[in-house]
């Protein structure tokens, strides 16, 4: 997989808590599956474990999902160091409560730059790409 490879994905989780980690940053403990795939390449797999709601009027506002466990074939790589990241991003004070999206199109204001991040478990080396396509469902 080369880092300007496209990607799509789904988000699909129920929230099990929340806690305010910070003034501009409210985190939820989830349980649910995160996957992407890029076209012809395959897909990764991993259990969304936190979700972290980030508003900011200085740079941006942004969701962060962490998960574990990962597993697939993306670009001829299968073994996967956790965590696997994704980030979308948003202009500052696009967000205006730090509540998590329920439907597809509160997923899609977050449209600024979506970026996904994982790791091989021997080099570390980083597989990334923007996404280009993703669908939410949170409970």
């Amino acid at each position: 997989m080369n880092p300007s490879d496209a990607l799509t994905g789904s988000i699909d989780f129920t929230v099990r808590s929340a806690w305010q980690q910070d003034a501009e940053t409210v985190s939820y403990k989830t349980s649910g599956t995160l996957r992407l795939a890029a076209a012809g390449r395959g897909e990764v797999t991993g259990a969304i474990k936190v979700v972290h709601v980030v508003r900011t009027p200085y740079t941006a506002d942004y969701i962060s999902i962490d998960a574990v466990d990962v597993k697939g074939d993306l670009g001829g790589q299968e073994r996967y160091a956790d965590p696997m990241l994704v980030t979308l991003y948003a202009a500052p004070v696009t967000l205006t409560t730090s509540a998590l999206p329920k439907t597809n199109a509160d997923w899609n204001v977050l449209s600024k730059r979506r970026f996904f991040q994982v790791h091989t478990p021997t080099t570390m080396a980083t597989f990334y790409g923007p996404i280009t396509r993703i669908s939410g469902n949170c409970r």
